[in-house]
């Protein structure tokens, strides 16, 4: 059920009718599934899994979060990188969770799958909006061991996944909490990311156009574009360089 509706025939169209106008298009996972924070890193030791044989299943009992069968960090990161670039001729580079699930080897899982960017970390979490070098703390050990991965993190600044939920009677607080986060990164010089979903998609195209226009009007000098070319500026400053084994 949360596989079958997305990656279709028409679904790869649309896909391909979004990279001929432009857009960047990257990875959000194979399955989307509600419990991935529950994924272990792979189903077999060496890993296996791969587009013919990875098949997870998730039963819905009723439960919010539950439950995922045959579902692993290495399948839903890299099944999903292998079909979109094998299918559609390009290169996928940076990855969401699904819900912003961060299972304790999804780092690990990117790095070695060859990603360079992650954005499954939300500013909540992170505490600021600038990207940083993925690591890991072991604190089991004295001393501790910090092990970091040729991986980028962009924490998600805004999203319209909130309650109140978006919609006709909520755009304007929306607008206002969202510009007020901007201005402050702006006057930073730190990035926002947004995170928009496509539902709904009327209200949500309404509210970014009114963002850009006002954002404009209050002649701020910002650049407004898609995660690869942000993120090909930012590694380009050498930010990588002293920390990337």
């Amino acid at each position: 059920g949360f596989i079958a509706p997305m990656y279709t025939p028409s679904g790869i169209a649309d896909i391909q009718h979004a990279i001929s106008h432009g857009f960047d298009v990257e990875d959000h996972s194979f399955g989307h599934f509600p419990d991935f924070t529950d994924a272990p890193y792979s189903l077999t030791s060496p890993p296996t899994e791969s587009a013919a044989n990875y098949e997870p299943m998730f039963t819905d009992n009723g439960t919010p979060e539950c439950c995922t069968s045959g579902m692993s960090v290495l399948g839903e990161a890299g099944v999903s990188k292998w079909l979109l670039e094998n299918d559609l001729g390009i290169s996928v580079q940076a990855f969401r969770a699904g819900y912003l699930d961060n299972p304790p080897d999804l780092m690990r899982g990117l790095s070695e799958i060859g990603y360079r960017r992650d954005s499954t970390y939300a500013l909540a979490l992170t505490r600021g909006s600038f990207p940083f070098v993925l690591f890991d703390v072991d604190d089991t050990v004295t001393p501790n061991v910090v092990t970091t991965y040729r991986l980028m993190e962009y924490p998600v600044t805004i999203s319209e996944d909130q309650v109140p939920a978006l919609d006709s009677t909520t755009i304007n607080d929306y607008l206002s909490a969202w510009e007020n986060i901007i201005r402050i990164n702006y006057n930073n010089n730190a990035p926002t990311i947004v995170l928009i979903h496509p539902i709904d998609t009327q209200i949500r195209f309404q509210i970014l156009q009114q963002l850009l226009t006002d954002l404009q009007n209050q002649g701020l000098d910002l650049w407004v574009g898609d995660m690869k070319t942000f993120g090909q500026f930012w590694e380009a400053q050498g930010v990588t360089n002293s920390r990337w084994p």
